[in-house]
């Protein structure tokens, strides 16, 4: 279970009154990168209304991977 952004990009913010910075990849990107080191997505939910408006993703290893 990770977030990330909804798409490619950069932001920036504060938490705490702290600056903040994050970066994300495209989906895409994540499915592949997920599948080359032996997870396999369950879900993954942009912007999430029950999630606060976060994007989450969901995975697990695949058996023998």
């Amino acid at each position: 279970l990770f977030t990330s952004g909804p798409d490619a990009g950069e932001a920036t913010g504060t938490a705490g009154g702290l600056p903040i910075y994050h970066a994300s990849l495209a989906p895409w990107e994540y499915r592949d990168l997920l599948m080359k080191q032996g997870f396999e997505e369950i879900a993954f939910v942009p912007e999430g209304a029950d999630c606060h408006g976060d994007s989450v993703w969901l995975a697990r290893a695949v058996e023998g991977g």
